[in-house]
């Protein structure tokens, strides 16, 4: 199981919000409890911090996404709440030639 920690927007950023979540490393985020006002940390197989490109993510993934060629099952899931980054992920983005998975 992997994790993408996504990019804030700017429109996040100017209106000074700050990140809830922060890769730790490439295995470990930090996830910040409004409720308990503590932080939590989560392990995964891969983490991409928010400063991570998409080309560096296609990396990754690139031989999953290959087997597919040589006839081995395989599936990218996206998974998240609304504006956490998927559609950013899997389809990219034109500005600054940020193609998706």
């Amino acid at each position: 199981v992997c994790c993408r920690v996504r990019p804030m927007m700017v429109s996040e950023r100017q209106s000074g919000l700050k990140s809830s979540i922060e890769a730790l490393s490439e295995t470990e985020v930090g996830c910040f409890d409004a409720r308990t006002k503590s932080w939590k940390s989560f392990a995964f197989d891969k983490v991409w911090a928010p400063e991570s490109s998409q080309r560096g993510v296609f990396q990754d993934v690139e031989p999953l996404a290959l087997s597919v060629v040589d006839g081995f099952n395989s599936c990218i899931f996206a998974y998240g709440q609304t504006g956490s980054g998927k559609t950013y992920t899997m389809d990219g983005m034109k500005e600054g030639n940020q193609h998706g998975v």
